[in-house]
């Protein structure tokens, strides 16, 4: 009786591990030098992800990935699963990313707290919090890097 022994994967993931080659998800938004006369996306993106001494705090991104840690965590297990089996693509890892650009999108369409002043209403035509052209919205994406 021959014994076979079957690598699965684990010898390239251990020798990539060794060399310190990674796999990264980059969500957010990443600077497009705006145009003439206005600030770029990534700009307004960390004003109102953060707030300024004008601007309210309305986290998109951190709140985001804090109320779906757990969904995000077990999406990340099934990725690097794959690639400790054998898996040739990043498809897991892109899927991880898609789904947290829908989420952040969908949680700026729920109107994030505080509600608009008065005056940003009648500048902007809309109630709606971090929504006027929807280029902030659009422009949230993501990377999967390896490094």
């Amino acid at each position: 009786m021959a014994v076979r022994d079957r690598d699965f994967g684990y010898r390239d993931f251990f020798r990539t591990m060794r060399s310190g080659i990674g796999i990264q998800v980059q969500v957010g938004v990443h600077e497009d030098g705006g145009k003439p006369g206005r600030p770029d996306v990534a700009k307004l993106a960390v004003w109102h992800e953060f707030g300024t001494s004008k601007v309210p705090e309305r986290s998109f991104l951190r709140s985001t990935l804090d109320e779906n840690r757990s969904k995000y965590a077990t999406l990340l297990q099934a990725a690097t699963q794959k690639a400790l089996f054998g898996a040739k693509t990043l498809n897991g890892f892109k899927r991880l990313g898609h789904r947290i650009v829908f989420d952040v999108q969908r949680k700026i369409s729920r109107r994030i707290p505080p509600p608009n002043a008065q005056s940003t209403i009648d500048a902007k035509g809309s109630d709606i919090p971090l929504i006027d052209t929807g280029g902030l919205h659009t422009a949230i994406d993501y990377k999967v890097l390896v490094t």
